[in-house]
């Protein structure tokens, strides 16, 4: 695992430092979550904004799209984004619900995959 963007050179990681910084604040990001941040900040460019980050999620969304709309891109397009879609969770609240965004959960160890679905899951 790696500081977010410690000792990293910017052209290696694209990923915008005020963005790795604000979401993870130098906390350790495994490589596997680096490299998918990596791949959503290439793919929605400026348009995509972080909402939150806690323990578990990352949640998102990209301006100019539907929560669904993403949701859709980001399934569609998976291979592109997700090295493994099995050690990922990807949330999007179904119907009426406050939340906004789509949720990301990387399953970095076995206790986490057994306790949660990988894949694309309305809640």
């Amino acid at each position: 695992m790696t500081r977010a963007f410690e000792g990293l050179n910017q052209e290696d990681k694209a990923m915008p430092g005020s963005i790795m910084d604000r979401l993870f604040a130098g906390r350790l990001v495994h490589p596997e979550l680096q490299d998918v941040l990596q791949n959503l900040s290439e793919m929605f460019g400026p348009n995509l904004h972080f909402i939150s980050h806690d323990s578990k999620y990352i949640n998102f969304h990209v301006w100019g799209l539907t929560d669904e709309v993403l949701f859709r891109q980001l399934e569609a397009n998976q291979d592109d984004i997700f090295d493994d879609i099995s050690v990922f969770q990807v949330l999007r609240p179904w119907g009426h619900s406050p939340d906004r965004g789509v949720f990301l959960q990387h399953l970095e160890t076995p206790n986490l995959r057994s306790e949660y679905l990988a894949g694309f899951w309305y809640y």
